[in-house]
């Protein structure tokens, strides 16, 4: 069974060899998380993130809900999808 921190792992190696590697500024790390359950945490952080890549930054969307991967459900991505890559 092929999961998300797999598919993650290989969009990563994809996309360092791809680009060069070049010296800047570290990359930032943004947390969005919510007091509990149902209170809009993955809609923001997927809007963020849409947000973020529009004006040109490069993205990595981790949800770390191992029971309701909703961030995949958001984008689009059917459990076919992911296994497809």
């Amino acid at each position: 069974m092929i999961d998300q921190a797999t598919e993650l792992r290989k969009l990563v190696l994809r996309a360092m060899r791809a680009q060069p590697i070049t010296t800047g500024p570290p990359p930032r790390l943004i947390a969005v998380t919510g007091g509990k359950r149902d209170v809009g945490v993955t809609t923001i952080a997927v809007n963020l993130s849409v947000a973020m890549a529009e004006q040109g930054a490069r993205v990595v969307i981790v949800d770390a809900d191992a029971h309701r991967s909703d961030v995949a459900a958001l984008c689009g991505i059917s459990a076919k999808t992911r296994g497809s890559t």
